[in-house]
């Protein structure tokens, strides 16, 4: 049967695959530019894979991976899968992780059996990718003044994607750990066929990247399971919300994709885990806005060695959103970094090794 769903965006059918119809959804305000960008997004990834000088079939050949969207939680998830690989007695080979956004250098996206790729293999294999792609708009005669620069190379997320399958094949991964960027159905990891594809998980859903996934979580959820491949199988969460519960069913069953919810009674509140050490390092915690007392800072103590391939990535962690969040009269307050700083100051007197970032979607500091 067709895939009804009133919720989602609509489609066309273009010669270049499938693209959003504004015009369609009174309710999905979308700009031309916001179409332009997701109509394209898989026919140029596969030009892309195409002048890299690979394709979907070598990716089918060489690789099985995990393939994880969601709103939150996926890098998590993406460690913990990972980390299960990595210790399985009969793994076949490096397991790869690739993932985004980096904490502190680019080449933590990339990852074989737990560790970033050494800066030796980044230059290695990033060189020769832009190497291959000059070529490749050379042969092409696309005309381009310096073939050599970055005209003919493709977005920073594209390429590194496209670096870390090339890095894994050439590495000799065979099973990996794939997250994407942005929603999942133009998402640029996405150029996965389902041949390369051993299970795909859908982690917690919210709003997230309204400006190119919609502003309603029906919208953002028909991104998410954009992910769903004909015969493999897929791994959610049990979701409360019914309509967000009957998108993903119907994006199942329109792409054949077998799917697997998980009872919430197989799930266990961190505060039931075994071996959970208790904390009392005293820590800040500021009111973000007092009309509803939202922490800055939510503390993250746990000592996860064991479960990221009994590698310490640091001892203790404190996490905070820090993007525009939508309001029940629709506009947009975005959120002072004055605060931030100041936690940024007090951390740092707690140890001299401590480390903060700001980012522009989350502070964070490392103990």
């Amino acid at each position: 049967m067709p895939e009804i769903l009133p919720m989602a965006p609509t489609l066309a059918t273009t010669a270049s695959g499938y693209c959003y119809n504004p015009g369609a959804r009174p309710d999905f305000h979308m700009t031309s530019s916001m179409a332009d960008l997701n109509s394209q997004a898989m026919p140029e990834m596969h030009k892309w894979l195409h002048r890299a000088g690979c394709s979907t079939q070598d990716l089918a050949d060489n690789l099985r991976c995990v393939h994880i969207a969601g709103t939150k939680g996926k890098g998590s998830t993406a460690a913990y899968t990972a980390s299960i690989l990595q210790n399985n007695l009969n793994r076949r080979g490096p397991v790869g992780r690739y993932t985004s956004p980096h904490l502190i250098s680019v080449r933590e996206r990339i990852a074989i059996d737990g560790r970033p790729i050494s800066r030796e293999l980044f230059s290695k294999y990033l060189f020769e990718l832009w190497d291959r792609l000059s070529q490749a708009s050379i042969d092409a005669g696309d005309g381009v003044p310096d073939a050599n620069g970055p005209a003919t190379k493709p977005m920073f997320f594209r390429y590194l994607t496209l670096m870390a399958l090339h890095t894994f094949i050439r590495e000799g991964v065979r099973d990996a750990v794939i997250e994407c960027g942005i929603g999942g159905e133009y998402d640029a990891t996405n150029i996965l066929p389902a041949e390369a594809v051993s299970a795909s998980v859908i982690t917690h859903l919210g709003i997230d990247h309204t400006e190119f996934l919609g502003t309603t979580l029906d919208e953002i959820t028909w991104h998410k399971a954009g992910i769903f491949k004909e015969g493999v199988p897929a791994f959610i969460n049990q979701v409360t919300n019914a309509s967000q519960m009957r998108v993903l069913h119907q994006r199942a069953e329109w792409r054949k994709t077998p799917l697997t919810v998980i009872p919430t009674k197989h799930l266990a509140p961190w505060s039931d885990m075994p071996d959970l050490e208790p904390d009392d390092t005293p820590f800040l915690v500021f009111n973000q806005q007092t009309r509803d007392s939202a922490p800055l800072i939510t503390t993250m103590m746990m000592e996860y060695a064991a479960l990221t391939s009994y590698q310490l990535i640091f001892r203790r962690a404190f996490f905070s959103r820090n993007e525009s969040d939508p309001v029940t009269d629709g506009k947009e307050s975005e959120r002072p970094l004055m605060i931030q700083n100041k936690a940024k100051e007090e951390f740092a007197k707690f140890s001299p090794k401590t480390k903060t970032f700001l980012q522009h979607c989350v502070f964070y500091a490392a103990i």
